[in-house]
């Protein structure tokens, strides 16, 4: 029996690739075979941004279609007994109805899943292009968003009325200092109004740091600068744990509210 060495699909870039590369020198000199199903993405039709569920594993569709060209490789490299309509291997045809039943489901999820997260794209492009704080506000608005809010020393308060409705939304009044906010679903979770910390932070869920004294927002392995004049805002898809935006809202020497990116 032959040693059939397998690279299943999986998003390579950059010294990845060499790497695998010399595994497969490694093994073919040893004298088995090796297959990178990487390099068969055309044949398979495997689309990175439809059939993977992450870097490293493809999600339902994306392993339907690896799983028919690994039928037909091996069909066409090995010699295998055709064992439909044999009774010793029922078994099998049991766990095919049933795998064929549950896989109904497990495509609507994973299809209600993609097009999550394609709204979360679509969302957080118009977020970033978007000029106008309103429409900015009602974007970031979305439940599945999180906002880190950080402010140094005096907070610039605006002079327009539509812009003061958005500051008092997270809790920011006219006259505040060292503010630390934290929204979700248009409702301020946190606030250091209170109790006048300087630091805060979570440890589970959405794990962050917001501190006022090292002037740093930490959030998913990153550390964000706090300026020194303005609002500062981290915007976070708290589904997909992915920073959309770091912005900074100052107020102009006309009394509006800018925001900077």
């Amino acid at each position: 029996m032959q040693s059939q060495e397998l690279l299943s699909p999986i998003q390579l870039r950059g010294k990845a690739y060499l790497l695998y590369n010399a595994v497969k020198d490694v093994v073919e000199e040893a004298g088995f075979k090796y297959l990178n199903a990487n390099d068969y993405y055309d044949e398979m039709g495997i689309d990175y941004s439809e059939d993977f569920y992450n870097g490293a594993h493809v999600n339902l569709f994306g392993a339907k279609k690896y799983t028919k060209f690994l039928e037909d490789y091996i069909c066409e490299q090995y010699d295998m007994p055709d064992h439909r309509g044999d009774d010793s291997f029922n078994s099998w045809n049991d766990d095919a109805d049933r795998f064929f039943e549950e896989e109904k489901t497990h495509m609507q999820t994973v299809t209600n899943l993609r097009l999550d997260y394609e709204k979360g794209q679509s969302l957080a492009d118009e977020i970033i292009h978007t000029e106008n704080l309103s429409e900015w506000d009602n974007l970031v608005s979305d439940s599945r968003f999180v906002l880190l809010i950080a402010g140094k020393g005096s907070i610039p308060y605006p002079k327009r009325m539509a812009d003061q409705k958005i500051l008092s939304k997270w809790g920011i009044a006219e006259n505040a200092e060292d503010i630390i906010r934290v929204v979700s679903n248009s409702s301020v979770s946190y606030s250091n109004e209170e109790d006048g910390q300087q630091t805060y932070s979570t440890g589970e869920g959405l794990i962050y740091t917001i501190d006022l004294d090292s002037n740093t927002i930490e959030v998913l392995d990153e550390k964000i600068p706090i300026s020194r004049n303005g609002i500062n805002i981290v915007l976070v898809d708290n589904i997909y744990q992915k920073i959309v935006e770091k912005a900074a809202l100052d107020v102009a020497s006309d009394g509006v509210v800018v925001r900077k990116k």
